[in-house]
């Protein structure tokens, strides 16, 4: 019997998931596939050259025209801008690691009918879940693209480049004006294109997680025996069917810590530039919002909430993914702590404390004593707050 459980596991080992298998599927054939598409690619490249040029062309006349309410006014679109091309970038220099991450997603990672049917099932529940979360910061990456089109009014009460192309380019300034603003459905898609694919990264780990807790469960579980008669200690059966499911489980955890390395080197690379921009960024929203809400017009309102609302939710999957990663590389070592240890022969206990201490330092994305977790987004938030209300107070004069 053991035999033909030992070979049903390594026939399952080694199939290739496909794309019917993943329950996050949208967000690879979206941000993935659909982003290093070469249309998509070649659209990127473009809308990079216009905004990065239209943005020093504002920074120029900025710095020639600098006046404490011109800031005030345009440092909000400006920073989102500035957020918006460091993505755009990134996503470029980020291709060939996104590629080869997601290939050994379908080639390395555990089908999710690796653990039967009903393990199946409660994976595709709680991917549902998730998955309506990803539809809402669609909902408003879309709506943000779609209000900022010219078409529902003016622009500058809150973009700088409108004058800037009246002063540099006279009559001519319509074209680059809407040539500006009809890229901005690609802007939206580049602006939440990176916290995608960081969180489709995160919920893979958690479902192979989830199904190495379902494997470590079974070995504590598999067995009802009475703890005055130990006799099972002289299984050698069980005793190698045991040290042969430890194997196949410290194998593949051996393999995401692998593949986890490689995404944690992949993110701390852009931490630092992600980390400065999204703290302006956020500072410049909340302050526009709190000084400017009630005398804008209506159309401006919605531009604004719709920036706002996504701001907040793509610094929420930042610091969700981050908290993700540092939750599910612990909960290993917790669920070995209940493995029937004391029944197990010298060799099984050997495997089991090595195996925990190698899942007992949870992995994160640090770097330079910052941590992409819950407490960054609140530090982030209380950041926000407080510089908003100090612009605030030396607009207002209070």
């Amino acid at each position: 019997m053991p035999n033909v459980t030992n070979k049903r596991q390594k026939r399952l080992f080694s199939k290739t998931r496909t794309k019917s298998e993943d329950p996050f599927v949208m967000i690879k054939d979206v941000f993935v596939d659909g982003g290093y598409h070469p249309v998509t690619k070649m659209l990127n490249y473009i809308c990079l050259v216009i905004h990065s040029c239209s943005l020093l062309l504002e920074l120029n006349y900025f710095v020639h025209n600098y006046h404490f309410d011109l800031m005030m006014k345009y440092c909000c679109a400006m920073s989102l801008m500035g957020y918006i091309i460091a993505t755009m970038l990134f996503a470029i220099f980020q291709e060939h690691s996104a590629i080869d991450l997601t290939k050994d997603i379908l080639s390395l990672f555990w089908p999710i009918d690796y653990c039967g049917p009903r393990v199946k099932e409660e994976i595709v529940k709680k991917a549902t879940k998730i998955n309506r979360i990803h539809y809402i910061v669609l909902l408003f990456a879309g709506a943000l693209g779609i209000t900022m089109f010219p078409i529902w009014g003016d622009q500058k009460e809150w973009f700088l480049c409108v004058q800037v192309y009246q002063h540099y380019f006279g009559k001519w300034s319509k074209i680059p004006y809407y040539v500006y603003f009809f890229t901005y459905p690609m802007l939206a898609f580049s602006s939440v294109r990176l916290p995608f694919m960081t969180m489709y990264a995160i919920v893979q780990i958690r479902m192979q997680v989830y199904l190495l807790h379902q494997h470590i469960s079974e070995i504590s579980g598999e067995y009802v025996y009475d703890m005055k008669n130990l006799q099972i200690l002289c299984d050698q059966n069980y005793q190698n069917e045991i040290y042969d499911k430890m194997r196949l489980i410290i194998s593949h955890h051996i393999m995401l810590k692998r593949w986890m390395r490689k995404l944690v080197h992949t993110v701390q690379i852009s931490m630092p530039v992600f980390v400065l921009l999204g703290t302006m960024t956020s500072i410049s929203v909340l302050f526009y919002a709190i000084y400017s809400f009630h005398n804008i017009n209506f159309i401006l309102k919605v531009r604004l909430i719709s920036v706002s609302v996504c701001t907040v939710l793509v610094v929420y999957m930042f610091s969700e993914a981050g908290q993700a990663l540092s939750t599910e590389t612990t909960g290993v070592f917790d669920l070995l702590m209940t493995c029937p240890w004391y029944v197990w022969n010298i060799k099984n206990r050997r495997i089991l404390l090595i195996f925990m201490a190698n899942s007992l330092e949870p992995m994160t994305f640090s770097l330079a004593g910052v941590t992409l977790d819950y407490r960054f987004a609140l530090g982030m938030l209380r950041t926000s707050c407080s510089y908003s209300l100090i612009l605030y107070k030396l607009k207002t004069g209070i």
